[in-house]
């Protein structure tokens, strides 16, 4: 871990409160930028759910063996 080596190298940190206030900031940045990035794909998120769907169809069809409806 990152504070173990900061510790192992005789670095003075920061109190603790003040450690887990930043790690709630970051936490906090990054998930607002993952939502960000979901949200925006909601195109894209129904696009994937009508591939999958052709997928299962085409499976049901024969199109592998092994798969739902198709071939063993």
């Amino acid at each position: 871990m990152a504070l173990d080596e900061l510790v192992r190298a005789q670095c003075e940190l920061p109190g603790y409160s003040t450690l887990n206030e930043l790690t709630k900031q970051i936490r906090t940045e990054v998930n607002r930028g993952l939502f960000t990035r979901v949200a925006g794909r909601g195109g894209a998120v129904e696009t994937m759910a009508e591939r999958a769907e052709r997928l299962v169809l085409k499976a049901g069809a024969g199109g592998r063996p092994g798969c739902a409806g198709g071939r063993a």
